[in-house]
């Protein structure tokens, strides 16, 4: 033990491999840590804070940590209105914690409590923890939906892989849908649309999806335009009409070619890439494949930020609603694993 007692900070979201890195350092190091957990105050302005865990869960995901490691007992935590804390007062804390990120912090800590008359605290900078895309893990990028707890890269199940290949024994088994269905009648088209606005809208998605032609013009036609549509001018292997076709298309959009019954990987870029644009402009974005995009479904879910909403139709059934979460991404890659790997590589 090097310190009777330090300090560290954080929002500590959907808790990771980085976060308990970063406690783990901390608690092999002092005898006692006092953990500031930001409160919405200082969490309402990062990215997709929607999506940011209340302050009541990440306390307890904390506490199931801490007790886990046997930390509980040395440590106290308390509510971080700001990034001073308590460090401002406590003339017993002797170090404080930081990343690469927050270490400008400990600095100016450092410069008011000099001129409180305290002694500056000892500043210990600890590297990130690298996910399997060899960049940082953090919460934001699994808010993003790019990686998981584990720091497991989403992209990373891709690599070296052209496309991926729906095995026959899998094809009764998607036809089961991935989440709830909301059946409704061709013939009523606007109640159908209705419903899957309602439905929708209730979630509060961070980002709506659109995944096929059908549902994409049910949607526009209930008064929403998705943020994000994956159209290939066909339904039911047919060619649209040009009064549909027009009501879905947006001049600006990307294009990629994709074969039926497969999925090809450079789609996942392609969709990375109308998603960052998205979130940066907040104008509505299209992709529209060249062949099927039924299947490209998979990797949209695996892809999209979490708390989004992914609309996709089931043939003969209705409209599938897909609320994205942590355990939906784990089922993807799991359906995922059971497809052929076209170069070689298999996924692991």
């Amino acid at each position: 033990m090097f310190y009777h007692h330090s300090t560290l900070g954080g929002t500590f979201d959907h808790l990771h491999i980085g976060h308990m890195s970063f406690i783990d350092k901390a608690f092999s190091e002092s005898e006692k840590v006092t953990i500031g957990l930001s409160t919405e105050t200082l969490t309402k302005y990062k990215l997709l804070s929607q999506t940011i865990e209340s302050y009541r869960i990440r306390e307890n995901n904390l506490i199931i940590y801490l007790k886990k490691k046997d930390y509980y007992s040395r440590t106290h935590i308390i509510p971080l209105l700001d990034f001073y804390g308590t460090t401002l007062k406590d003339e017993t804390i002797e170090a404080v914690y930081v990343t690469e990120q927050t270490y400008s912090n400990a600095k100016l800590i450092n410069q008011e409590r000099k001129k409180n008359g305290l002694r500056e605290l000892d500043i210990i900078k600890i590297p990130y923890v690298l996910s399997t895309d060899n960049k940082p893990v953090s919460s934001e990028r699994i808010r993003q939906g790019e990686i998981n707890r584990e720091g497991k890269s989403f992209t990373s199940i891709f690599t070296n892989v052209k496309e991926f290949i729906l095995p026959l024994e899998l094809r009764q088994e998607l036809r089961k849908p991935l989440g709830k269905l909301i059946t409704g009648s061709e013939s009523n088209i606007v109640r159908t649309a209705e419903l899957i606005k309602n439905e929708s809208e209730a979630i509060d998605p961070v980002v709506t999806i659109t995944v096929g032609d059908e549902v994409t013009y049910s949607l526009i036609k209930s008064g929403s335009i998705p943020e994000i549509s994956i159209i290939d001018f066909l339904t039911k292997r047919q060619k649209l009409d040009e009064t549909l076709k027009r009501a879905i298309s947006l001049k600006s959009n990307q294009s990629v070619i994709n074969k039926p019954g497969t999925i090809n990987s450079e789609f996942a870029d392609i969709y990375q890439s109308t998603l960052a644009c998205f979130l940066k402009t907040k104008k509505a974005q299209q992709i529209v494949i060249d062949g099927e995009e039924d299947l490209l479904t998979l990797s949209v879910i695996l892809f999209s930020p979490l708390n989004s909403v992914v609309l996709y139709g089931l043939m003969d059934q209705g409209v599938v609603l897909v609320q994205v979460t942590e355990k939906k991404k784990k089922e993807v890659i799991n359906i995922l694993s059971r497809f052929t790997a076209v170069s070689g590589v298999k996924l692991q």
